[in-house]
Parts: C-alpha cells; structure tokens; sequence
C-alpha cells in the first residue's frame, strides 16, 4: 500500500518487518487484514517476537517505545500498533519541528 506520496505505509512497513525481521511467512502476513490480532489466532506472535518486533520498529521510524507503552491493547492488531507508530513519530516530527524553530 502506498500512501499519496507513494511511499510505503507504516502499515506496510511493519509487514515487511514481520517477515524480514520475525520470519513470519509471507502467506501469512499477505492474508491479514488491519484487524487481524498480532498475538494469539492471529499472526501468533509470542512475547519473545514482540520484543523482537518493537526492536525493529524502533530502528526502522527511529523512534522509542517505553516498557511502559508494552502491553496487549498495543498488540491488538496491526490496525492499533500502525496507529501508535504513527503517533511516535508525528510526536517525534513536532519535537524536530520545536528544536529547528527553537
């Protein structure tokens, strides 16, 4: 999925790191929907490959995802996590944003 300016979508881009990072099958990843759950039925993530996921995610949008924020609602479903990454990083931009108008 490609976004207006054709570049990947976050959602996109966590797929990719599912499968280069985690492993995960392509046919799998290829047939989950936004809702589908990362844990469980889902993609069947376990708590060792979500941390594996968040390390990727963190050095791919170079962003920082605290113990704090780690908890099952974040792993809901693709749907949620692409949402909190997408939050990381408007809110890591604005920082930018304030440091370079500062």
């Amino acid at each position: 999925m490609l976004n207006q300016n054709g570049h990947l979508t976050i959602d996109e881009k966590i797929r990719e790191l599912l499968v280069s990072a985690l492993k995960v099958s392509r046919t799998v990843v290829d047939s989950c929907s936004s809702g589908t759950p990362l844990l469980g039925n889902g993609v069947g993530l376990d708590s060792v490959e979500t941390m594996a996921l968040i390390a990727a995610i963190e050095g791919k949008f170079d962003v920082s995802v605290p113990d704090t924020d780690l908890n099952a609602a974040l792993f809901e479903s693709l749907e949620s996590l692409s949402k909190y990454v997408l939050r990381k990083v408007e809110g890591r931009m604005t920082m930018y944003d304030r440091e370079i108008d500062g």
